[in-house]
């Protein structure tokens, strides 16, 4: 008996199935142009002060012809993004299904849509806690199903956090990587016991495909915490960003070739992009570390008056990778290595090739290889790694201390690489 009960236990655990990681991304193709703000700021990181007036502003747009009640709800997460323990009341005031208010119509476009917006925090939610939060968007119809999620931070400024970045790093010198070494001063706040208790997160470019967590520190003092010579804090060097501007119907922008309109819609051809990877040159050109703005040049609202366009992407290569696939990415693609970005190889013209349907501003992207059963892309093969490059890295220091329910952020800082 105790025998049979301990199989089925087992069993019952074994098909129990994974907590849900939340991300940042849209559940259909429908949902397009999905943006994450500060205060409506083009340079910002999803990331806001606690009490403060910093507010989180999303926008996206679903293609239709008809207007549909869409609602949110909003889940605290751990430092990995699955859905804390605590209840909503304790880390929301007010309400926890939303309807989205600001609602426009498209106007004078070839392709129909309706732009949903919301900020956060506002009159009927506001946030209580410090940490991560995921926003979980549906319709009315369909609660279950949600057509976008958004996630970003909150956090507390209870002690000084600060970084540096080296293309001195463990691995090689002044050649393809950088490391970031972390600095906590804890003056302000006393930790006990930083291995257990903190946890030092890193990304570049807000990839979170190359977003590394570390723990355990070099070194520590009653007044500071440093994180250094660590593996994990090293980082491809990656290369500018390559760009396009599709602003108006009436002229190419930059990188774009031709504009021409095929049925339904403009057709933007971007130039044929090359190999970077080879070479020893390296070209600096400012770029906005794989952002993208929404902008139509001949409107008054960005964000209803904007057109779609069919953007043509090509990239010699002389033949068909066997080892990995290469993805477009930018915060466009919100790091998805799926059959949305995926490049397909045109063996007759030697080139991958992919269209993808984009609303009309400014983009940056680049071309990653990701290997299966990999998650970290790597820029080396297309894009190239040179240790001048300028890269934006986001580093967060949560804290939970023994016997807390949930991992609150406690400072942020953001460090450029290369300024």
């Amino acid at each position: 008996m105790r025998y049979l009960l301990s199989t089925v236990l087992f069993f019952a655990f074994i098909m129990l199935p994974a907590q849900k990681r939340y991300k940042t991304g849209v559940g259909n193709d429908y949902i397009r142009s999905l943006q994450v703000r500060v205060n409506d700021r083009f340079d910002s990181q999803p990331v806001i002060r606690l009490n403060s007036d910093e507010r989180i502003t999303i926008k996206f747009d679903e293609l239709s012809n008809d207007k549909e009640w869409i609602f949110y709800r909003i889940i605290h997460c751990d430092s990995d993004w699955k859905e804390s323990s605590i209840s909503d009341n304790e880390y929301l005031r007010g309400f926890n299904n939303i309807q989205v208010e600001d609602i426009r119509p498209s106007f004078n476009t070839y392709i129909n849509y309706y732009n949903y917006q919301t900020t956060l925090p506002n009159e009927e939610a506001g946030l209580l806690l410090s940490g991560n939060y995921a926003v979980e968007f549906y319709k009315n119809s369909e609660p279950d199903e949600p057509i976008a999620t958004v996630c970003f931070s909150v956090y507390e400024n209870l002690i000084d956090l600060s970084a540096s970045v080296t293309s001195n790093t463990d691995i090689d010198f002044n050649r393809a990587h950088q490391q970031v070494s972390v600095y906590v001063d804890t003056k302000k706040q006393k930790i006990t016991n930083p291995a257990s208790e903190l946890k030092v997160s890193v990304m570049q470019n807000s990839r979170t495909d190359n977003e590394v967590t570390v723990m355990t520190p070099s070194r520590f003092n009653p007044d500071r915490i440093v994180y250094e010579h660590n593996r994990d804090l090293i980082f491809e060097a990656g290369n500018v960003y390559r760009k396009f501007e599709i602003t108006s119907e009436r002229y190419p922008g930059i990188g774009v070739d031709r504009v021409r309109f095929y049925e339904p819609t403009v057709n933007a051809m971007l130039f044929t992009d090359k190999n970077r990877a080879k070479g020893d040159s390296y070209y600096f050109d400012l770029d906005q570390s794989g952002r993208f703005m929404v902008r139509n040049t001949d409107a008054q609202d960005n964000d209803s008056e904007s057109d779609y366009y069919l953007v043509h992407f090509t990239l010699d290569y002389p033949y068909r990778l066997t080892d990995g696939e290469i993805y477009i990415n930018g915060e466009f693609t919100n790091n998805r290595f799926d059959e949305s970005t995926v490049m397909e190889y045109d063996a007759e013209n030697s080139v991958y090739k992919k269209t993808l349907l984009l609303k009309q501003g400014h983009y940056n992207y680049q071309y990653l290889l990701k290997k299966d059963r990999v998650k970290k892309a790597s820029t080396s093969l297309i894009e190239g790694n040179y240790h001048e490059n300028r890269n934006e890295y986001l580093i967060k220091l949560y804290y939970r201390p023994q016997g807390a329910r949930y991992d609150r952020i406690i400072g942020v800082a953001t460090l450029i690489s290369n300024e």
